[in-house]
Parts: structure tokens; sequence; C-alpha cells
């Protein structure tokens, strides 16, 4: 087809809106500008294809050796370069996660890879993964797979070939409803559910293909290109997307192909020599712009706008130099033009970045790089799957194995993560004091009975398991002899719903909420609150007639940042970078503000075998916040201690605990 230098201007604006919205600078609708190259891609490979088979010169092979040359030596150079780079500059745990993802995408399923890693494209999870784009490259590589033989295959069709792919697309568009409302992430990162943008394109090529004459219209030109930039500013990451919402982009796009006039002033902008030079290099800039943005956020704690414009600056001279020494000569070079060569060319390349991911994998993210005392900080970060979580009603043994001390434990643990953040400092605690005990704990389950967490209203077979699982603990404690019970959780939470930094577009503040009442589909604070007080007052009834004391621990407070340890790992990691760091955690006012509701709940529950540990003096001393750290990282994310924070925190309240249940 003819060159169109106002499709590279098209190309320009979509990759400046797509990396605007990355760098946080004031495009919160920018990510549509993946929607616009995927509409761009299918309009440009159908256009070439239907030419070639219009003149009997298509080959599968012909056109696929073409795709390995535009896109695989960029795309490749970029992920070796973050590996390279990753190496220097993150820890373990995200080395292995980028190394992976880098595997994943040498067999063109990258999207697939996130769509099981992250829950959502707009969580601050995303923001730490340097290869997180390239799903909508493993999107585009999978429509370039399997397109091309649905396309030869109903070209035969010819008249029937517009409505055939017309269907294909209306398909594919009501998936995308379908899947962006009932299962988001698989909506935003599925080739069935994104492939209409792509075939939006394709009819769009097959059209003019047959028309041979494109249909200038100054005014639904202007009109198109104003949505476009309209959206951009007003949509934002709170929308369901794609959806519906991603039909304004598609259309948009495909307005600004079809009727492009021979005079405009958008036109013009669209053809001016810096754009369109922009349009050329954006496979590059979208390739580096965001492992620049990730590899920033690895180091520095608190990236500013300086940062993101110097990141802006570095990605585009890296862009510049990939386009003109790796982009354009692999796709015009003399020695790849052959198919067996460009197939060998593509194959060597795939080896290379499945070898060297799969060996950061099997070293486990290369340890070996750090000191000592920062793979102690490292473990802070992602600690190794606790040994005191199971699901086994009758739970783990911890503290003394001495069997003679008791005919039964001394004491019990039961609670969610937060229970299980305390469990290992309980453990050590109970063999010093020759104390037996046994920890029943499973994250994101309240230990209380008859209640459930209110996102498992409509998966019956979650929340069997999960009453169920309460229910014979509850029973095993009632009938085993154990005479102390620490009751750890996170109460708040169930009674307040997720913080902010927790909230997705798949969490709802109350998902977290706890409910006793199959009638409340979605629990206020007020009925959450109601629904722990009715239960707890019946089990501590159980517990007050069966001889066990019952210890209830206040939730600690909680912080504004989810990324504590993390932020830990940077100040000592990157120092002369991150000096302004400051060892603050959160004020007393919050903290009492926050757990109000939750305190006046617990504080109602008049029973002479309950015990209230409230953390509150061990954390505030006066007014003023507690630290964030000393030689380690008190937090690991935004609510858990780390063991650290465990001892510095809260060794004073189980030493005494202890003491007492010693003499019981």
């Amino acid at each position: 087809m003819k060159y169109r230098a106002d499709i590279d201007g098209l190309r320009a604006f979509a990759v400046i809106a797509v990396i605007l919205f990355h760098f946080n600078l004031g495009l919160p609708g920018g990510f549509i500008g993946v929607d616009v190259f995927f509409v761009i891609s299918g309009f440009l490979i159908t256009s070439i294809i239907i030419k070639d088979l219009s003149s009997s010169k298509f080959s599968f092979l012909n056109f696929w050796s073409r795709r390995i040359r535009r896109i695989l030596p960029a795309s490749i150079f970029v992920i070796i370069s973050s590996l390279i780079l990753g190496y220097f500059i993150l820890d373990p745990n995200s080395y292995v996660a980028t190394s992976e993802s880098a595997f994943y995408h040498a067999f063109m399923c990258s999207n697939f890879y996130f769509l099981d890693q992250i829950e959502d494209y707009f969580a601050l999870s995303s923001e730490l993964q340097p290869l997180l784009h390239l799903w909508s490259l493993s999107v585009e590589e999978q429509f370039y797979l399997f397109f091309p033989l649905l396309l030869v295959a109903l070209y035969k069709l010819r008249n029937k070939l517009f409505f055939s792919i017309l269907i294909f697309t209306l398909f594919s568009f009501l998936l995308c409803i379908y899947l962006s409302f009932i299962y988001p992430n698989v909506g935003f990162y599925s080739l069935p559910s994104r492939a209409w943008e792509l075939s939006a394109g394709s009819l769009l090529a097959i059209f003019l293909s047959k028309k041979n004459i494109i249909q200038g219209n100054s005014i639904i030109y202007s009109l198109s290109f104003i949505t476009l930039l309209i959206l951009f500013f007003i949509l934002n990451k709170n929308y369901v997307f794609p959806g519906f919402v991603a039909l304004l982009p598609v259309i948009s796009t495909i307005f600004l192909i079809l009727f492009v006039p021979e005079k405009s002033f958008f036109k013009s902008l669209l053809t001016n020599n810096l754009i369109v030079y922009l349009g050329k290099i954006s496979f590059s800039l979208y390739l580096w712009h965001w492992p620049i943005i990730v590899f920033r956020n690895h180091i520095l704690i608190n990236p500013g706008i300086i940062s993101s414009l110097a990141c802006l600056f570095v990605s585009l001279i890296l862009s510049i130099a990939t386009y003109h020494f790796i982009e354009n000569p692999f796709r015009y070079s003399n020695k790849l033009k052959t198919i067996k060569s460009s197939f060998l060319f593509g194959g060597s390349l795939t080896v290379l970045i499945v070898a060297i991911p799969l060996y950061i994998y099997l070293e486990d993210g290369l340890y070996d790089r750090f000191e000592p005392e920062m793979i102690d900080i490292l473990n802070d970060i992602n600690p190794s799957k606790s040994k005191y979580i199971s699901d086994i009603p009758r739970g783990i043994k911890i503290g003394s194995i001495n069997e003679s001390i008791a005919s039964s434990p001394d004491f019990v643990l039961w609670g969610d993560s937060h229970a299980s953040v305390v469990a290992p400092f309980l453990d050590e605690l109970a063999k010093k004091s020759n104390l037996s005990g046994i920890a029943l704990i499973s994250p994101g389950i309240a230990p209380v009975k008859n209640v459930w967490r209110a996102s498992l209203n409509n998966d019956k077979i979650k929340k069997n398991k999960y009453l169920d699982l309460n229910n014979k603990r509850y029973e095993f404690i009632l009938n085993s002899g154990i005479k102390n019970l620490i009751l750890v959780a996170r109460w708040e939470a169930y009674i307040e719903g997720y913080l902010k930094t927790e909230i997705t577009r798949e969490d709802l503040i109350h998902h977290i909420r706890i409910t006793g009442n199959e009638s409340i589909g979605i629990p206020n604070r007020s009925e959450s609150a109601e629904a722990l007080r009715v239960n707890l007052s019946g089990m501590l009834e159980d517990f007050r007639d069966n001889g066990i004391m019952v210890w209830i621990m206040n939730q600690v407070p909680s912080l504004e940042k989810s990324s504590n340890a993390n932020d830990f790992f940077k100040f000592k990691y990157f120092s002369n970078l991150n000096s302004s760091y400051k060892n603050k955690g959160s004020s007393k006012e919050r903290y009492l503000k926050g757990r109000d509701l939750t305190i006046r709940t617990l504080n109602s529950l008049y029973f002479e075998n309950l015990n209230i540990l409230d953390p509150i003096d061990c954390f505030y001393s006066g007014d003023e916040a507690f630290k964030l750290f000393n030689s380690r990282a008190f937090y690991r994310d935004e609510d858990h201690l780390t063991h650290n924070g465990v001892i510095y925190f809260l060794s004073p309240i189980f030493e005494s605990l202890f003491e007492e249940i010693k003499f019981r």
C-alpha cells in the first residue's frame, strides 16, 4: 500500500499519550493509545495481505518472516537490556518475575503471564514490572499468527469477506464487554477480547481495498481527532475497560484513517515532520519508556516530576538509537531477506530470551549479587511462605515439644495473616518458656465462626470451605482441653474494608468486610461490626463455659504506603539517591480514628474470660509517630509487620502474656 505519513503521525500521538499516562504527566486516559495502535496494526497488516492475495503473491512464511524482522530485533534488544539492567537494580524476587515475563514473551504469551500475575493493569503492583507493556505486543503477535489463516480462508468468499470479518469483530466485541464486567483482567489482557480492535482495522482495510479511494471529510476528520484528544483527558483507570468505552477510540481511529482530507489543520499536524518522525520511532519509544519508568521506581522511594522528565529524555535518546541502529538495519537487512534466514535469525533470538531468563529463574534471582546484610533486608520484602500457615483444622504445633508438660497444648494462636506474622516470635517465646502451642492460621480468614468475607457471597464453594474450616477449628478448641486462646487478626479491615492502597478496579472497599447474613450482600461498617460482635459473643460464652481464657490482640497501626520493606531496601541499596527518606510512621491521631468503631465493638464484649491486648503504647510515646526502621524495616507492607517489627514493638505485650499463661 502507498505510504501514508498521517498514519505515522497518528502513531506518534498514540505513543505520546501512552507515555504521558505512564509518566503521570497529566493524561489520565492516555492508556487508550494502545487501542489506537491495535486499529492501525490491524489496518496495515490486512492491507498488505489483501494486496498480496489480489496479485496471488501472498505467502504465510513470507508474511511471518517480515513480522520477525519488524518486531523481534528491537523488542528482544530491549528485553535483554532490561535483564542486564535488572542485574544491577532489581531485588531477587523482582528479577525472577522479570525473567519469567521475558520467558513467556519468547513464546508470544506474556499477556497470559500478566493475566495470572497482575491483579490489575492499573494497580500499584504493575509499576514494578519492567516488561508489563509487552502484553500488548503478545496480543498483536498472536493476532498475526492466526488472523492471516482466517483471512486467506475467507478471501475465497470474496463478496462475503467483509461480512465474515464483521461477524468475527462483533463476536469479539461482545465477548470483550462480557469479560470486562465479569472477569476484568481476562477482558483486558486476552486476545479474544481484544481481537475486535485489530479486526476493526482489518474491516477498514477490506473496505478500502474495494473502494480504492479515501473518503475525505474534514468535519468528520476534525471531530474524530478532537474526540480522541478529549478521551485522552477525560478517561481514567476507574472506567471499566476495554468494554463499551474502547469503542470510542477505535471508531475515532477508523475515521481518522478513512476520512483524511486533502487539507486540514489536524492533517497538517499529523504530517508535520517532527510528528511523523516520532511516529516512525514509536515502536522503540513504546518498548523503552516503560522499563525506564519501572527501573526508576525500583531505585527511588519518592520519584517526582524531575525524575519523570529525566526518564522521558533517556527514553527518547534510547529510542532514537534503537530505531536507527537496531530496528531499521535489521528490518531492511539484505542478509535477512530470505525466509530461511529470517526464521533462523528469529529462532536464535528466541533461544536467547529463553536461556537467559531460565538461568536467572534457576538461580533464584542471583542472590549472590548482594551482601549478607542486604539479603536479610531483601527477605523482609517477600518472606518465604510461613510454615505456620495451614488449612488443617488441628493446625501446626509450635513452642515446646515436651509432651509430658501437659496432656494438651498450653495455648492456641488462631488468626489470619497478622497471626502468621507474630507466629515465629511466639514460637520462639514459647520454647523459651517451655510452653506448647498450636497455630491455627489461614490468611484472609477471620478467626470467628459463622461469618465470611463479603467477596465470597457469589462463590458458595469458597464460602462453605471458609465456614467449614472455622467451625472445625472452633470445635477443636472447645474439645481439646486447651485453656488459653490468643486471637490475632486484621480486625479493622473486617469492619472498615480495604485501605486505599489496596483497592483496585476489582476490589470494592467492602469486599473484605465480614457478614453473617446471606440477605446482606454488601455490608456497611455497622453491619460488619455487629456481625463481629454477635458471633464473638457466642464464642466467648462457650469458651467461658469450657474454662478457656481468651486474649484478643488489637490490630497494629496501618501505614499509607504498601511498599515499606521495599522502600527500606532502596534506602539502603541506593542510599545516595534516597537520602530524604523519613523514619516516620503514621500518626497516633490517624490510628485512633481508623480503629474507633473496631475498638468500640471489641470493648462492648463484657466477659470475665476476655482480655484485650492493645499495642498502642508500644508504638506511640505521646503523640509522636513511631519509627519505620532501625537496622531493618519494621513493616513489610501497609499493615503487616516484619519479624524485626514484631520483636521491636510487640515483645513487651507477648512476654507479659506468656508469663501469665505460664502460671495459669
